[in-house]
């Protein structure tokens, strides 16, 4: 990817002119330390110099990693062919799923060793388990679905088994949005419970929803980035009208 193609991603370059900014003010910091150090200044301003310097190199590291992150994203995007047949997974979730699990092995223990005879002290780790227990199925289950592609025909399969099946012909209309792992928490007496949903506005997936010629919508899927583009040049390939919504190298990405 060139500097002109650079040039053309507003986000990538706010990103780059970031950057900038905090090297300097990390090297002015470290020359500052260096200074301090020379001249055996008081130890207190030598600790505070080192903690914003180390703060300033923390951040360049990962406004870094991230702008890189979004090159690598652009040239995929830009490089992207559509193959005559190829299939694509849901995104497994493994963040949400490994918080669950560690709700799940605080609450386990605390259930075991809570001796209250409270009714209400014995019922909310059960509840809360239930929750749990459902939330890790839900991704479990989505994470079995995927798509198979050949041409204008698309199968929709779980387990690698065939539930659904249409050409591309019968879409009418493809809308791209972004869905947020949302998580809400309260508190039950002295626990903490939480509620997993997926919620359709700004947010970490790519949603694809597909619309029959009466505009209902008869299938929803959550992309990758990466599969994200490649199903909407697909789509545009054999000219389906589609909407996007969630332009991943816009200023909210």
């Amino acid at each position: 990817m060139n500097k002109e193609s650079d040039s053309n991603i507003p986000i990538l370059t706010k990103k780059k002119e970031s950057l900038k900014v905090i090297l300097i003010l990390f090297l002015i910091f470290l020359a500052f330390l260096g200074l301090e150090i020379y001249y055996e200044s008081l130890s207190e301003f030598i600790v505070m110099t080192a903690i914003f310097a180390s703060i300033l190199l923390v951040w360049l590291t990962i406004l870094a990693i991230n702008i890189y992150s979004i090159t690598k994203i652009v040239k995929y995007r830009d490089n992207t062919v559509v193959p005559e047949e190829f299939q694509i997974s849901s995104p497994k979730h493994i963040g949400m799923l490994i918080i669950l699990i560690i709700f799940l092995v605080y609450i386990i223990p605390e259930n075991i060793m809570d001796p209250s005879e409270n009714v209400f002290q014995k019922i909310k780790y059960p509840i809360c388990l239930i929750i749990i227990f459902i939330g890790i199925y839900r991704i479990y289950k989505d994470g079995r679905y995927s798509i198979n592609i050949m041409k204008k025909n698309i199968k929709i399969l779980f387990k690698n088994q065939e539930i659904s099946y249409f050409n591309v012909e019968n879409i009418a209309f493809v809308k791209f949005s972004r869905t947020e792992n949302k998580a809400s928490f309260f508190l039950l007496g002295n626990l903490i419970i939480g509620f997993f949903r997926n919620k359709e506005k700004s947010g970490n997936y790519p949603l694809m929803q597909l619309f029959d010629f009466k505009g209902k919508e008869f299938f929803r899927f959550s992309l990758s980035i990466k599969d994200y583009w490649l199903m909407k040049k697909y789509f545009l390939k054999y000219n389906v009208k589609t909407e996007d919504l969630c332009d991943f190298l816009n200023d909210d990405l």
